[in-house]
């Protein structure tokens, strides 16, 4: 899919996200009885992300060498949602009426700034 976008032209104009919720161990934990499968390191996840403005080839943030939490740009979910917002042309920063009429930020997040 990200080589036919960029052999049409349409990296630019598609933001590709690709993720999962968190991260998980490198060990696979078999102690329990009728539990197989990893752990959980929900401090750190990965990501890919095609196309829109942002830098071929680039890595955003790092963790420790065991990938279980950041130690180089921490980055939100929500600062996901802002630069995928970004790209859409949407004013993430904007704050929309809650059901009581309160301002609501419509998202926390920054966008990243490769993407601007």
């Amino acid at each position: 899919m990200i080589e036919d976008l960029h052999q049409r032209g349409l990296n630019k104009k598609v933001l590709l996200l690709v993720t999962g919720e968190f991260g998980r161990t490198p060990r696979v934990d078999n102690n329990a009885p009728g539990r197989f499968g990893r752990d959980h390191y929900p401090a750190a996840m990965s990501m890919l992300i095609s196309g829109g403005k942002g830098p071929l080839g680039a890595v955003i943030g790092a963790t420790n060498s065991k990938a279980e939490y950041p130690v180089d740009r921490p980055l939100d979910p929500d600062d996901i949602r802002a630069t995928l917002l970004h790209h859409l042309g949407i004013d993430y920063t904007q704050e929309l009426p809650d059901n009581a009429g309160r301002p609501l930020p419509l998202c926390y997040g920054r966008h990243l700034s490769e993407w601007a």
